[in-house]
Parts: C-alpha cells; structure tokens; sequence
C-alpha cells in the first residue's frame, strides 16, 4: 500500500510541476525575476524551469556537474535577458571620434534568439517560436510604447524570416511562406499580408531572398521507387525538391500568385542544397561534396534557368555562402586527416615546418611511416631516428599529438562582387571584384572560429563563435578624394601600373575594424556577449545577451585616463589571489605557461609554483572551469 501511494505522489507531484512550467512559460523574464521572491518552494520550482528550459534549447549539458542550481537564473538571464546595441555606419571609419552604441532595451525580456534589422523592418525572433515585427522607425523612435504591441505585430511557428528587401517573407514550421507589405504611410499592425498560395499543397523547405529575386526550395512529390532499383536511386528520392525563382520587382497583393512570377530552376532537383544565397542579378548553390553552382537570371533556356559548377571555386572545399545585394562570401573550411594517412611528401612537409630538419632524412630514406610515428615512444625515436635528446623527444611526442586525429584547416574567406563601399574587406579601392579573391582576415584567438558573416549595403560584418565582432571599414568618397585623382592625372605610366598592383594580402593592407570592445563594454560597467549581427543600408546592430554588470570607478575622467596596460593586474598578482581566497576551488583552475621547447602547455593550479624555474612572465593565460579568467594577450582579467 505504501508503494502506491509514493507512487500516486511522484505523479501528483510531476503533475503540479508541469502545471508550474506551463505557468511559467507564459510570463516574461520581469515577472519570473519577481516570482523568485515569492518563497523557497517558488524558487527552488523556477530554478528547475530555468534548466529545462536551458537544456530544451540545449545551451547547457544536462550532466554538466559544474552547474549547479544557483547558476541557472545567471545563464538563464544571459540566454533569455538580451539587448539591441545600435550605431551608425558612416562613424565607424578610423579617426578621432569614438564609435557610439546605443542600447535598445525593448523584447530584451521576450526571450529572443534571433533577430534581422533591416531598412524597413525590425524582425525578433523568440525561443517559443514567435515572431515579433514593427516598422524600423517605429523601434528606433524613443516615444514609440512597446505596450502599445497587439498581437497583430505577432506571427506564431515560424521557423525562418527575411527583412533586408522592401518587404517581410516569413516562412513556418508547415512549410507555407506569408509576406507583409511595406507602406510607409500604414503602421506595421495594419500593412496587408499575403500567403503564397503554391506552397499549400508543396511545402516551401528553404528559401533565399534579395531586393528582386526569391528561390525556393519547394518540397516535391513522392515519386515511385520501382524494387529493382538501386539504393543510390532510392537515396535521390528522398532528396527530391523542386528549385523554382520567383520575381519579385514591383510586388503587390493583387498579383503575388500570378503564373508568371515562377520560372522553373533546371538540374539541382535531386541534389541536396546545403547553403544557397541569392545576389542582383546571380544566386549560388552549395550542394553536398562542396560543391557550387551557378545560376545566372540573365540567361533563359525555354523559359528555365539552368545552373552550371561554378569553375572559380570547383577545386576548394566551400562550407558557406553569404550575399549581399551584388557582392557574394564564400568560406573553404577543410580537414587534415590524422598523419597515420599522410604520404611521405606530407610528413616531410610537417617535419620541415615544425623545425625537425635533422630527421627528414632518416625518416625519407628508412621509409618511416605516418603510423609508425603515430605509435613511436621515445625508445622508437632513439634507435629508429637517431633522437637522443629527451627534451626534442618531448616536444615531437607533443606535436605528434596535435596531428593524432583529424583536424580542421584554417578557415579561409574568399569575397568577390561589387566593393565600392569596401564591403568585401579587400584593398582594391571601389574597383569590383570579378573573380572570388582571398579576402585577408583578422586575427582570432584561439580555438575562436568564424560563426557568421552579415552583409549589408555598404558594409560587412564578421562574428566569431566567442562573440568578437569585426566590419568592414568603409570607402569613404569626398571632396577631397576627387582633388587627390585629378591631380594623379598627370603621373607616368609607371606610378601607375605601380598603383594598380595592390597587395590584398598584405597586413598593411587589412580592412577590418575590431568592434568587440565598442559593443561589448559600456562605461555604466554593463557587459554583452555578442549572439547576432544585422546591418541595413546605414546602421550597425548587435544583439548582445546581457551578461550582468562590472564594477567601474566612480570617476569617469580618471577611468578615461588609464590604459588598459595599467588595468590589468600581473599574473604572479593573480596566482597569489586566488592561493589566498579560501572562497575560490583551486581544481577549477588551469595555468597555461609558455615552454622553451614544448609551446603553450596546460597545468593545475595545484601543481604550479612560483618558486619553480618558471618565471611569471611565462604565464599566459589563467582558466576556470574551461573558461578564461586571466588572458595576457587580449588583456582580459575577470578577478
């Protein structure tokens, strides 16, 4: 008897929390903020609520013992809490005056995951699901009251949006796309919607959008897979889609249905699309095997588009593809397969670029494999290659390790297209860009990758996986820049052809502008890390989740004053701190110290002295729990 009544209260008690979350996933993240206080049951229920909903949107490792339950309300309100930081283009060229940020608190509380600033729309995209839109100058007008949003300004289910056209496509989770008409002399809850009545019955699976053209990846019908078959055959049926264009110039309500707006899309119908991204006047497809294909509007094959592989990027492994109106990114991410798989030319390429020159020979002519010196101790490294000494032994056991499994190459960008505003970061002036060119990028830190690159009208953005924020810098046309070609004129023909060899690659020559500090750190002591990036014809956007505030000197000209050199404390400063502080775990610590022979190399905290023979200026970077909590080179200390 007693085993059916704990088990009537386990269900009891699911049932009441179920009941609680549903409650709790109605209210907005001021009023969850408020309910805390309520009492312990509420507290203890709404930490629970938190971590569902952290690992639902899975932001956090569920088995993750290093957070513990006082930690979900700070990742909750880091994830659910996020702020619009805005500035302006024209301002963020290299000179004198500082870049200006303003924060734009409203749906920071909505639980927003994703957003698009464009000219005429301002889209948010929330973890539910929903959607939330106004007009652009609506948001950014500071007597416009969010209260006064209705749920006319809300679309449910949607699963992708795109704003930066003169109108608003949205596309959900069934599969049917819905466009908002833009009328500037309407509010944004009574401008007309239409549905796009094809993808009814043929479910729309993707889309890519410019200012005047649409693809559309629309699902197509089951075909009939006869027995005898093959399982290739079976596999291109279920990658089956029908690729149509849709016009877009001079839409309206009236004829956003009509016949002749389609045009069919010949030869991707049984290639799976990984990325696709449409320009002016040209889209591109990714497909799977990296390779791209071309589509060109201006060329009609009996009333279809045929797409051809683009020969500019056939050799590389394309991962991604961006756009913006008339420039295009493409980025090649490739693998290095583990040096088991390496020919000999390869291991000896490696050897040479590691600085191991006194073993090329022996290891060329001994036919010593990549599986052998994957398998080597220091007994094979003695007697097979003739290394005695211990500390070089270290060093290729250690760098043998790094190549022990595959790896990633480092990622490259290539940029091609219009550059008149500079938007491609490449040093060629306003000239375009007719082939895909290298695209020269900034320095990331490490294990840092490239998450996104945001394209705008006059200007491109790069953000990284750790939130660092880079745009390019823009080509300023002046007054003065016309007096500087006239007077050019007259030069000979060597300076010219001297001025028309510009070097892309070199580092002098570097067009990207860091914004992580402008954007990230405000003199309140309110800190961000950067989730999104949107850029519209003249404006710069960033969402930022709201990672709480830093404590800053009172005096604002004395912070002003002192460097960042003078800020950051020194790392023997640091060790002593947290060997002292009785509140601090010394097994959540890492010490990551230079060696002479080895490079960066990781200790505990525990097993570091420094009263060993090495010296704290060795010390590079200090972490807790896997994150940095002391950086030398970007100058980071979160003490």
């Amino acid at each position: 008897m007693e085993k059916y009544s704990n088990l009537f209260s386990k269900k009891i008690e699911r049932v009441l929390y179920e009941l609680h979350e549903t409650i709790f996933s109605y209210l907005d993240f001021s009023s969850l903020i408020h309910s805390l206080a309520v009492s312990t049951e509420f507290y203890n229920l709404l930490n629970k609520y938190f971590k569902s909903f952290l690992v639902k949107n899975n932001l956090i490792d569920p088995w993750d013992k290093q957070v513990s339950g006082d930690h979900y309300l700070r990742l909750f309100r880091a994830f659910y809490s996020r702020e619009v930081l805005l500035a302006d283009i024209p301002s963020m060229s290299k000179s004198d005056s500082p870049i200006r940020f303003t924060r734009y608190p409203r749906c920071s509380t909505y639980g927003v995951k994703d957003f698009i600033l464009g000219t005429k729309f301002v889209v948010f995209h929330l973890y539910n699901n929903d959607l939330i839109f106004l007009k652009t100058e609506e948001y950014t007008d500071p007597s416009f009251n969010m209260k006064s949003i209705n749920r006319k300004n809300v679309r449910s289910n949607v699963s992708k949006f795109f704003t930066k056209s003169k109108d608003f496509y949205y596309l959900t989770f069934s599969g049917q796309m819905y466009i908002i008409f833009y009328d500037s002399g309407l509010k944004s809850d009574e401008m007309r919607e239409g549905l796009l009545e094809l993808t009814i019955n043929k479910p729309l699976k993707d889309f890519s959008i410019s200012y005047y053209h649409a693809i559309l990846l629309l699902q197509g019908p089951e075909l009939d897979c006869k027995k005898e078959e093959s399982k290739e055959e079976e596999g291109k049926k279920r990658q089956w889609q029908d690729v149509q264009y849709l016009n877009l110039q001079n839409l309206v309500p009236e004829d956003l249905n009509s016949p002749d707006r389609l045009r069919k899309i010949e030869g991707l119908d049984y290639e799976k699309i990984e990325s696709l991204c449409v320009g002016n006047s040209v889209a591109y497809f990714l497909i799977k095997n990296n390779i791209v294909y071309e589509c060109d509007f201006s060329i009609v094959n009996n009333e279809k588009f045929i797409v051809n592989v683009y020969e500019a990027l056939k050799e590389k492994a394309i991962t991604k593809l961006w756009c913006g109106y008339n420039f295009y990114f493409a980025l090649e991410q490739g693998e290095v397969d583990s040096i088991d798989k390496w020919n000999q030319d390869q291991i000896l390429d490696w050897l040479f670029l590691k600085q191991f020159n006194a073993y090329r020979k022996i290891i060329k002519y001994e036919y010593v494999s990549g599986e052998q010196l994957l398998k080597a101790d220091p007994k094979f490294l003695a007697d097979r290659l003739g290394m005695q000494n211990s500390e070089i032994q270290k060093r290729f056991l250690n760098e043998i390790e790094k190549v022990s499994k595959k790896s990633l190459k480092k990622a490259k960008l290539y940029g091609w297209g219009n550059n008149a505003y500079g938007q491609l970061g490449l040093n060629t002036g306003n000239a375009t860009v007719f082939k895909p060119t290298e695209v020269l990028l900034p320095e990331f830190m490490m294990d840092d990758k490239i998450k996104d690159v945001e394209c705008g009208m006059k200007a491109s953005a790069i953000l990284s996986e750790q939130g660092n924020v880079w745009i390019s810098e823009p080509l300023v046309k002046n007054s003065q820049n016309k007096e500087e070609e006239s007077t050019n004129k007259n030069h000979s023909s060597k300076k010219k052809a001297k001025k028309e060899s510009v070097d892309i690659s070199s580092k002098d020559n570097l067009k990207w502008f860091n914004l992580t500090d402008q954007c990230t750190r405000f003199r309140d002591g309110m800190r961000y890390k950067i989730i999104k990036v949107s850029l519209n014809k003249d404006k710069f956007a960033a969402l930022g989740a709201n990672m709480g505030y830093k404590k800053v000197s009172t005096n604002h000209q004395e912070t002003q004053n002192k460097t960042s050199f003078s800020q950051l404390k020194g790392a023997e400063y640091i060790y002593k701190k947290i060997l002292w502080n009785s509140k601090l775990d010394h097994q959540e610590f890492l010490i990551g110290y230079e060696d002479r022979f080895l490079g960066i190399l990781e200790i505990p905290f525990s097993e570091f002295s420094t009263k060993a023979d090495i010296p704290p200026q060795r010390i590079k970077f200090i972490k807790r729990k896997g994150q940095l909590f002391w950086d030398r080179t970007i100058r980071n200390c979160d003490l």
